[in-house]
């Protein structure tokens, strides 16, 4: 395991960051991320807890507000074990991983308004985990008429692996 994973794993933990899912985890014909030119991608993340989804619904009408934060919670949860599972499977040194962008898109009634506070969630555990310089990045909050499985959220995100 390299240095940078051992901190970014210890980081997860110290931050009571749960593991939800023991390994990467799709729900269809695709990769749970793919890297690139230093880049990773990770494929969008439903509220996931050991390959079932926890909530189903749309915000402000099937799940309250306490249950969208616990789903944003979850996917960004997933997020970040799935940065960590790459950075332990990898032959690349890696001395820096920054997030660059962050996509959150929310199942919810048509007069729903708070799909940035939302995502607000994700973005401050970003920030706590990788620190101020490394966890800033761009992001788009938008609401959805449907996502897959009926899942409340779905948050992809994009790192830098340097």
């Amino acid at each position: 395991m390299s240095i940078v994973n051992s901190f970014f794993q210890e980081n997860l933990i110290n931050k009571g960051v749960d593991r939800y899912n023991s390994k990467p985890f799709s729900i269809a014909n695709y990769s749970p991320y793919n890297y690139f030119n230093n880049v990773l991608y990770i494929s969008g993340q439903l509220p996931i807890i050991n390959g079932k989804l926890k909530y189903c619904g749309k915000i402000g009408k099937d799940i309250n507000e306490n249950d969208s934060e616990d789903s944003v919670f979850i996917c960004i949860s997933n997020i970040l074990w799935n940065v960590c599972d790459f950075l332990e499977n990898t032959d690349q040194k890696v001395d820096n991983v920054s997030c660059v962008n962050l996509r959150g898109y929310f199942n919810t009634v048509d007069n729903y308004q708070e799909h940035s506070k939302l995502l607000d969630k994700a973005s401050t555990l970003i920030v706590e985990v990788l620190g101020s310089k490394n966890g800033k990045h761009s992001r788009l909050a938008i609401g959805c008429s449907s996502l897959p499985k009926n899942s409340p959220v779905e948050i992809e995100a994009i790192f830098s692996i340097l």
